[in-house]
């Protein structure tokens, strides 16, 4: 508690009996210089006289009292953290250079409301001008010419508030001229210059450049010069004395469709769309970017209300016909482009697995992202797009082809297990055991390769040893499900496998040294194991010349071996599922199954005692690297 007070201390200071929000800018934004097209929703970061990003923020919480300081102070520190997500992002990627066409449409929309109501305040206060000297220097014989169905002349003299009848000639006299010119640049097809000012400041405010030859600028020059001339019609009807009402302010589409795409996505990746919410993993947030990523080069940034069914099905036939393993400089291409490509059948397919992954994670985000900004209740009538296009078969089980008996004999009879060789990329003893344990306990490579020395345990109550498999000191799971006891088969015993325990506990004399030191998190995302598994598929192709159809057969076809050997043994799917850290579906047979504290202990060493292991493991024995 002490340390969450002295947390939000580092944000406030008092002047006097009042205490003021202080944030300190991160070292990459402070002091930094930024451009003219600036988004206006950041201005709050912006020193306007130096044209720099502030060094702190500072504001009055209107407070003396301290616990009402932290509580204003909280949703400040919030709101701030927002806004450094958002420069950053602004900062990286430069100014948006397309715009949507719901925004098109309201920023016309305002246009024509902001020309009536500033008509409102100039007839509501009056200019007071006052022209009897000139009507009686033309009584005197100088005539001033009478328009056409001009009203009798009224007081000259300002009253209290108003127009005087001399404003309304001056008003009519400009709003004539100007609507000549709205008329000529329709009949043109181009705005007059102060209608395309208007369209930049516009776009300026927005943090928007779009070259002057984009379809989305032509477009939004001919909406707001057609909301302009709406508007100078109506300002002529009210000069001729009708009344015309102003129409509320139109509503942001933010309000109406939710933020822009990746707007949602930063706030899913940061965990603050909705309270309570986790934050993803980083190997998820990562799978997640890439299917933002491709998406916005699609179709840009469109809000979340505004995706369409056609999009949705658009990026999920293209992930489809994008391969996998692209070299780096293809890989980096938008996605139009690289599917323009004439050479993508050489490389491998996109498996039905993964794809089902990135249609999940994105139907994912944007559900969360319509709960937190209520999409489904303010009259969008807004369902999930992406809703039911997951492909027939996205089981990861149809994915991977098991190793079969002659080819687990491959393996296990290399020079790995019968010479001692330790290739570079297979991390010492990792080189001998994953693959051993993979078989015999189903682990994944990434649940393996995080293991520590105090991980392999025994219970005290039955002397059963086995692996813990859990979410502690940093490591990562898959899922809930994966978080797992797994019961050693007796084979591993005999192998050696609590002699190599024993061994790294008395190399590192660390209880939470690394089981398999050398296996650290690689390439974006920081997923550990990646670089193990390329070495595994490069020797497994290479040296043991084991190739599967359309690469289905690689170290995750040694977990679908244990499978295969639990379904040999006849064992109960719920079983074997809490032994693989899958999520047991249940066949549709109620809640009940999810009651309890699931299959024991001892019910899972019987299983295991069960399974007969392959052949090729019962002559190994792992001896001590000298």
């Amino acid at each position: 508690m002490q340390g969450r007070l002295m947390g939000f201390m580092t944000y406030l200071i008092r002047r006097g009996v009042t205490w003021h929000f202080r944030f300190r800018l991160p070292d990459d934004l402070r002091g930094r210089a930024v451009a003219a097209y600036w988004p206006n929703n950041l201005s709050a970061l912006i020193n306007p006289k130096l044209g720099r990003i502030k060094q702190e923020i500072t504001e009055s919480l209107r407070t003396s009292d301290n616990s009402i300081a932290r509580a204003r102070a909280g949703v400040r520190i919030s709101d701030t953290e927002l806004l450094v997500r958002e420069a950053r992002r602004f900062l990286a990627e430069g100014p948006a250079r397309t715009i949507p066409e719901d925004v098109i449409e309201h920023l016309a929309q305002r246009r024509l409301q902001e020309l009536l109501a500033a008509d409102d305040a100039v007839r509501a206060k009056g200019l007071g001008l006052d022209m009897t000297a000139m009507r009686s220097a033309a009584a005197s014989g100088l005539l001033i010419c009478k328009r056409e169905n001009q009203p009798p002349h009224g007081p000259t003299s300002p009253d209290r508030s108003g127009m005087t009848r001399d404003d309304l000639d001056l008003f009519a006299f400009g709003v004539d001229r100007l609507a000549a010119d709205l008329r000529l640049g329709v009949a043109l097809r181009r705005p007059p210059n102060w209608v395309q000012a208007a369209v930049d400041a516009a776009l300026a405010e927005r943090g928007i450049v779009l070259p002057p030859d984009a379809p989305e600028r032509e477009a939004l020059d001919i909406e707001f010069l057609a909301a302009t001339q709406r508007a100078f019609a109506a300002l002529k009807m009210r000069n001729e004395g009708h009344f015309v009402p102003t129409p509320p302010s139109p509503p942001d589409p933010a309000e109406r469709l939710g933020p822009t795409l990746s707007e949602t996505f930063e706030q899913w990746k940061a965990g603050t769309l909705l309270p309570g919410m986790k934050v993803p993993r980083s190997s998820t947030a990562t799978e997640a970017e890439f299917c933002i990523r491709r998406f916005r080069e699609l179709h840009g940034d469109p809000r979340i209300g505004a995706i369409t069914r056609e999009h949705a099905r658009s990026l999920r036939d293209a992930l489809w016909r994008l391969p996998t393993r692209l070299p780096a400089h293809v890989e980096k291409l938008p996605l139009p482009d690289i599917l323009a490509r004439n050479d993508l059948g050489d490389y491998p397919r996109r498996s039905s697995g993964t794809l089902g992954k990135h249609i999940t994670l994105i139907t994912a985000i944007l559900s969360k992202g319509a709960d937190a900004y209520d999409l489904k209740f303010n009259g969008a009538g807004w369902s999930n797009p992406f809703e039911g296009l997951k492909p027939e078969n996205n089981d990861d089980e149809l994915n991977r082809d098991p190793l079969s008996p002659e080819e687990l004999a491959i393996v296990f009879s290399s020079p790995i297990y019968t010479q001692g060789e330790r290739p570079r990329g297979g991390k010492g003893e990792a080189a001998y055991w994953l693959p051993v344990l993979s078989v015999m306990t189903s682990a994944r490579l990434s649940e393996l390769a995080q293991l520590r020395v105090c991980d392999v345990r025994r219970d005290e109550g039955t002397g059963i040893d086995y692996l813990d498999i859990n979410d502690e000191r940093g490591k990562t799971l898959k899922a809930a499900s994966a978080k797992r006891q797994v019961p050693l088969h007796m084979v591993l015993l005999r192998i050696g496998f609590l002699d190599f325990v024993a061994w790294r506990y008395a190399s590192d004399e660390d209880a939470t040294a690394k089981l398999f030191p050398g296996l650290e998190p690689t390439g974006k995302g920081g997923r550990i194991g990646k670089s193990w598994s390329k070495w595994f598929n490069n020797w497994r192709r290479s040296k043991l010349k084991i190739v599967g159809e359309d690469s289905r057969k690689d170290f995750h076809s040694l977990r679908h071996t244990f499978k295969d050997m639990c379904r040999a043994a006849r064992i109960e799917e719920e079983v074997h599922d809490a032994l693989t850290g899958n999520s047991f579906k249940g066949g549709g047979k109620g809640v009940g199954r999810r009651y309890g504290n699931g299959v024991p202990l001892e019910v899972r060493a019987e299983v295991v005692a069960s399974l007969k292991p392959p052949g090729a493991l019962l002559q190994l024995r792992w001896t001590k690297p000298s």
